[in-house]
Order: C-alpha cells, then sequence, then structure tokens
C-alpha cells in the first residue's frame, strides 16, 4: 500500500480513536479493590460521587478541576480532528493542538487514581484507619483502555503532520 494512502487514511483513525477515548469515559476509572461492585467513571472522578453506608449518604470522590480536563480533552480533540477532516480548509495548528489534547488526555487516564480527589467525608474515615487511596481504590479498565487508546490517538493525529515534514 503507498505510503501517501496510509497517510491519507491516519485522521480518520484518530478520530475514531479519539470517540473510543470518549467511550472509555464511561467505564470503570477507579475500582474499590475489596468490593468491585463500588466503580467510579470519568464523570464521578471529575463531579464527585456518594455511596450509602450505615443508613446515611457518604462523600466518596469530590469535584476535581483535574477530572474535568480529562472529559473535555478528548472531546476537544475530537471535534478538532472533525473540524480539520470535514472542514474546508484543514488547519494544522489544529492538528497539532488535538495530539496535544489527546496526549495530555492520556496521562490523566493513567494517573486517574492518583489524581482522584476523596471526599472529606471519606477521608475521615481512610485516615481513622490509617489507610491511603492506593490501598482502596486500583485503576479500572476505563483508566488503562482509555490511557492506551488516547496514546495511540495522539500518535495517529501527529503523524500525518511529522510525515510531511520529513518528507520535505
Amino acid at each position: 500500500m503507498d505510503k501517501k494512502k496510509i497517510v491519507s487514511y491516519l485522521p480518520f483513525v484518530a478520530l475514531g480513536l479519539s470517540v473510543l477515548a470518549i467511550i472509555m469515559l464511561f467505564l470503570p476509572g477507579v475500582v474499590m479493590k475489596e468490593d468491585t461492585d463500588y466503580t467510579y467513571s470519568a464523570f464521578q472522578l471529575a463531579f464527585g460521587a456518594k455511596e450509602e453506608a450505615m443508613g446515611q449518604k457518604i462523600g466518596v470522590l469530590a469535584f476535581s478541576i483535574i477530572g474535568l480536563l480529562k472529559v473535555l480533552l478528548p472531546i476537544a480533540a475530537a471535534g478538532l480532528i472533525a473540524w480539520n477532516l470535514f472542514g474546508k480548509k484543514p488547519n494544522q495548528l489544529f492538528t497539532i493542538i488535538a495530539a496535544v489534547c489527546l496526549a495530555l488526555a492520556a496521562i490523566f487516564f493513567f494517573c486517574s487514581l492518583g489524581l482522584a480527589t476523596v471526599a472529606k467525608d471519606y477521608k475521615d474515615m481512610m485516615d481513622e484507619f490509617g489507610a491511603e487511596k492506593s490501598d482502596i481504590f486500583k485503576l479500572g479498565a476505563g483508566a488503562i483502555i482509555g490511557g492506551i487508546v488516547s496514546l495511540l490517538g495522539a500518535i495517529a493525529t501527529i503523524a500525518p503532520v511529522v510525515l510531511e515534514k520529513i518528507e520535505k
């Protein structure tokens, strides 16, 4: 297959991967180690989550600005890639920004556990038992797959720009 033909398909691959990264936001990003019934998606990591314990609602996760960025970055990247693909005049700056968005999203996906903001109620319980976040939570499938897909999407997004510069 011709190299130019492969390069022409890469933006479509990048768009597909960025949409897949958006889908991964709905899958469990963080899971409780002992009880897999408690899973938290990227949206819950961003906006907070409450669970019922001993008859009352206890905040487990609180709002996180980095979590919000993790939600917004793949969406912005998909929008920029789609704009370049289906717009009248593709913009190389949009391509670079989309690749950076996907690369940052990959980092945030892999760092979901460390970037999760534990709510005060739950933090007090953790302190009482001397537990750390890493003792209670582990990375979920959504975060792992989302990170891999975002990284591959960033590579597929920037590859046509790099290959074009190499050929010149």
